[in-house]
């Protein structure tokens, strides 16, 4: 299956230069799951793509995210319209500035949650009302740390 897959990306990385002039110009790397759920990457961002022996791992300045090979479908390029600023301007979605993780327009009753990577929880925080709110993770040390609030989870890495 491995060999199959790396395969694959070998002919993907040799006809990307043809898909980008077919394309015009793609300004977004696509990870296709085999669930049919994706992630985009904008190549502004300069991600670099690497191997494990189970995993793909795309780190860019901003982010690192792990794949398991054994999930994913394909990669392409495509060119997506929506610029990357509109994305972080939407008030649902976390966001880090700096040392801070901020959670924008929480409800009441919601729950953040901060895990290392061995499952020890680090951080619990109950919202009691509505509002947004933020956290500084200037001391945690370095390392991967999972963030959860309201079902939705977040990696970071801490550098």
């Amino acid at each position: 299956m491995r060999k199959v897959f790396f395969a694959i990306l070998l002919m993907a990385i040799t006809l990307s230069p043809f898909e980008a002039l077919a394309q015009n110009n793609p300004n977004t790397l696509v990870v296709w799951a085999k669930d049919g759920s994706s992630s985009v990457f904008a190549l502004t961002d300069k991600p670099n793509v690497s191997f494990t022996e189970t995993n793909m791992i795309i780190t860019s300045e901003k982010t690192e995210i792990d794949f398991p090979l054994e999930k994913m479908d394909r990669l392409s390029y495509s060119y997506d319209a929506v610029d990357i600023h509109d994305l972080q301007s939407d008030s649902h979605h976390v966001r880090i500035t700096g040392n801070t993780i901020v959670f924008p327009s929480l409800e009441a009753n919601s729950k953040i949650n901060i895990y290392t990577s061995d499952g020890s929880v680090i951080l619990t925080k109950s919202i009691e009302t509505k509002g947004d709110y933020s956290i500084s993770i200037e001391g945690l040390k370095p390392g991967i740390y999972l963030v959860n609030v309201n079902n939705l989870s977040y990696k970071i890495v801490q550098k």
